[in-house]
Formats: C-alpha cells, structure tokens, sequence
C-alpha cells in the first residue's frame, strides 16, 4: 500500500492521435478501506503532440452500489462467486469530436443520445 506522504504518480497513456487542446482528465477510485466510498478528482490539462482535431472513444466509466438504480456488487465476494467484472465489458462507448479549428464546438455522443 502507499504510506501516508510518499509519492505516488501512475502513468496515463494518451494515444497519439488523440485531438490536441484544452480538456479536463477525471479520474475516480474506491478506497481501500472504510466504507468503499466512491471518490472522483479533475484537472485541467492540455494535450499537445496529437492530432488536429478528430475523435477519441473510449468507454463510460462503471458505478456500482451508488443507488437503488446502479449495477450492486457484493463486498469481498467468496471465491467462484460472481464479482461483477463482467460489467465492464457490458459499459457502452462514448466519443468525443474535436473539430478543425478546435475553437468550435466540441461534440460529445453516447450510443443511445439524442443530438
């Protein structure tokens, strides 16, 4: 585990043809302890050294045991018994379009979303 004040970093690859520009990386966690409270932060970051414009997919991130409507998986689950990895090959895509200039517009679809 990582000791209270010690550095801790994680590489994050970013594609090369990922659209250059101002964005936002978010990132969520569950503790290791306590509770298992679901915890997000953001930063705001720029990509440089990708592409002019063009798309990113990617997939929606899986919340679970966060009201009566999201995905209940059980805690410490025995061996064998269903650990809800399975959700997360089921989590649908979501795109991101920057255009040429990418002062425009930027469009965000999600299958299923009106336009």
């Amino acid at each position: 585990g990582i000791k209270e004040k010690e550095p801790y970093s994680v590489s994050v690859p970013i594609l090369k043809t990922t659209p250059n520009g101002k964005a936002t990386f978010m990132w969520l966690w569950n503790n290791a302890v306590g509770d298992r409270e679901l915890y997000s932060n953001c930063a705001d970051i720029e990509i440089t050294g990708g592409s002019n414009g063009g798309k990113l997919t990617g997939v929606v991130p899986l919340i679970a045991n966060y009201g009566p409507d999201s995905l209940l998986i059980g805690e410490f689950p025995s061996a064998g018994s269903d650990d809800g990895s399975a959700a997360f090959d089921k989590r649908v895509s979501i795109t991101v379009t920057v255009p040429v200039p990418s002062s425009k517009l930027i469009t965000v679809t999600v299958p299923g979303s009106k336009k």
